[in-house]
């Protein structure tokens, strides 16, 4: 008989398959190059309306289960029923419950949360402990770090995160990667916001898929890596524009939901 955990690469490699929205002003892709076991995950969700969702999780520390986890958080993320109006940080008390009640004493995982509202155009985000997450602008000459204001899941019972409201308008492009592509990329160069900046100038006609396998290339084979390399890129598709919105300007707000 098949145990459970023989099952877990086979679960993982059908939940890595996952779709990408159909929505024409948004191009989207989600790369995870493994490493051992693996333990990083991402997910895309659609609607209702022109909204897409997206997480990268990933965990803090190689722990047995890792990967068991990832599979979990995964899955729960793609059988959350949400409404148009609900906000990201409603759905991350439910994944921080998960892993305080159900994973290995010592793991904890960090997450990035987005939402993208194409009607709207801003972004909504919740980022806890990610190790980067950026928007670059439409004219790719800076890019706007997506702060990191939140305890990593499965550090406490919070049931409260804090998120942030971006513009979010044709031409711009969101990066986010977890540590092993950061690792990777601090090999080439010493600042990653300008590498993605130059990556995303270089090839500002590029989809999404050519800048994430872009940003996962290695041609050093024999460096070790130590973690998952992991990254989700999102362009909002359409003609380029001026955007006179005071960049500094964050909304903040808090979103509660119970367990």
């Amino acid at each position: 008989m098949v145990s459970q955990f023989e099952l877990v690469p086979d679960i993982r490699q059908r939940l890595m398959r996952c779709s990408v929205p159909d929505i024409k002003e948004i191009d989207c892709h989600g790369e995870c190059r493994q490493d051992g076991e693996g333990g990083d995950f991402f997910e895309f969700v659609s609607g209702p309306g022109p909204i897409v969702r997206v997480y990268l999780g990933s965990p803090l520390a190689k722990c047995t289960g890792s990967a068991a986890m990832a599979t979990t958080l995964q899955a729960t993320v793609r059988a959350i029923r949400v409404a148009g109006d609900d906000t990201i940080a409603s759905t991350l008390p439910q994944l921080n419950h998960l892993i305080r009640t159900s994973a290995p004493g010592e793991y904890y995982a960090a997450l990035f949360a987005a939402k993208f509202d194409v009607s709207r155009r801003r972004v909504q985000y919740v980022n806890a402990g990610q190790a980067c997450a950026l928007i670059v602008r439409h004219n790719a000459d800076c890019a706007i770090p997506l702060i990191t204001d939140n305890p990593v899941l499965g550090l406490n019972d919070r049931n409260a995160f804090q998120q942030h409201t971006i513009p979010f308008h044709p031409g711009d492009t969101l990066i986010a990667c977890t540590q092993g592509v950061l690792d990777l990329i601090e090999r080439r160069c010493d600042e990653f916001e300008q590498f993605v900046c130059d990556l995303v100038r270089n090839n500002d006609r590029a989809c999404a898929i050519d800048l994430a396998n872009c940003l996962l290339s290695d041609n050093d084979d024999s460096l070790e890596c130590e973690h998952d390399r992991s990254v989700v890129v999102v362009r909002f598709l359409g003609p380029q524009i001026t955007v006179c919105i005071e960049e500094s300007g964050y909304a903040v707000d808090w979103c509660a939901a119970a367990h």
